[in-house]
């Protein structure tokens, strides 16, 4: 990089927009985070979150360190960096096309990131999903400069790749996190079946429960009523070390599907969100995991069933996800970013 992109780069910031609450969850919170820390050591730019629906006390913790407050759409109400160019990066499912078109009216580059194949005005739109491709999005293909899609641009980080090992039967230490909020209580059903059956005091559980998951003191004390071996956490920040140190493993169909991909864990894998269909039709599609539906969650013959299919088909799901995500999904985003940063000093920027 010359050194006068360089200085463009010091010049830029960045405005993360999304969501953050029970409801939707923290995906799009750890996404959003993946990217502006590595921009941020790689080209030193500057940033910012803008979080939507408001500020929680939970979504505070979680971005402990970051500049972070709630303007809800309003882009003319952001604070700005000084004079400095400034990028908008949304991800956020409640804002839509015509909102997408206020933005750019601003004069602000807009980067999205989506999963729903929804109609789009931006200069690079993001979708790291297995089977996405930029013919999934033909109805943006006016209004959008450049297209991210597929999984050679999933925001899954190098350290899940570091994460693969061999893994021979017997099956014992099973991984369960569905997702950092479980709207669907997914956590709780499967907890209740588990301690209700004494097949399943054989398996070791290591749980995730996720930091907004507001089941989390339930589902304590049905473990602590339990004979199963379980060990509980709140904090998803040692998870690559915990899908390595496991057999396999039971989650949802959100961004945790694309890393247990990434890590070549064997996993069952639960839809609870109409965003995650895409994962669960890969994972279909692919054989890259056993795919059961919630009710099954409560049903320990079909648990117990389910395991054993893992265990046999494990090698298949495996070989399956080795070629998919390479780890470098997040570089190629932030350089699809600095592309459009290279394309902005010509822009009028709104004055603060």
């Amino acid at each position: 990089m010359s050194l006068w992109q360089n200085r463009k780069m010091e010049m830029a910031g960045l405005y993360f927009m999304f969501r953050a609450d029970p409801q939707i969850g923290t995906g799009h919170l750890f996404r959003c985070c993946k990217i502006a820390d590595f921009i941020r050591r790689k080209y030193g730019i500057r940033f910012a979150f803008n979080l939507t629906g408001g500020v929680r006390p939970e979504t505070r913790r979680l971005l402990e360190g970051r500049r972070v407050f709630s303007m809800g759409t309003h882009v003319e109400k952001l604070p700005c960096f000084s004079d400095r160019p400034a990028l908008i990066v949304l991800d956020d499912y409640s804002i839509g096309f015509e909102e997408e078109l206020k933005i750019r009216e601003s004069s602000y580059r807009l980067i999205v990131i989506d999963d729903l194949m929804r109609k789009h005005s931006c200069d690079v739109l993001i979708d790291g999903n297995i089977l996405r491709t930029p013919e999934d999005y033909a109805a943006s293909a006016e209004t959008v400069g450049k297209m991210c899609c597929g999984p050679e641009y999933s925001l899954v980080e190098r350290k899940f790749i570091r994460a693969r090992r061999p893994r021979t039967p017997p099956f014992r230490r099973c991984l369960v996190s569905f997702g950092g909020s479980d709207p669907q209580h997914c956590l709780r059903s499967f907890v209740r079946t588990m301690a209700s059956d004494a097949r399943f005091r054989r398996f070791r559980f290591e749980i995730v429960s996720g930091p907004m998951n507001g089941d989390h003191a339930a589902v304590l004390r049905m473990l602590l009523e339990s004979d199963l071996d379980w060990n509980i956490r709140k904090s998803t920040e040692f998870m690559p070390d915990l899908m390595q140190e496991a057999d396999f493993a039971v989650g949802a169909g959100g961004g945790m599907f694309l890393e247990r991909v990434a890590a070549c864990l064997p996993s069952i894998t639960v839809s609870e969100a109409d965003n995650q269909s895409c994962n669960i039709e890969a994972a279909r599609k692919k054989n890259l995991s056993l795919v059961l539906d919630e009710a099954a969650l409560s049903d320990a013959d079909a648990l117990l069933a389910a395991f054993a299919e893992l265990e046999r088909n494990a090698p298949l799901y495996e070989q399956n996800s080795r070629d998919l995500i390479d780890g470098s999904g997040i570089a190629r985003v932030a350089k699809a970013i600095r592309e459009s940063i290279d394309g902005t000093l010509d822009l009028v920027y709104p004055q603060c």
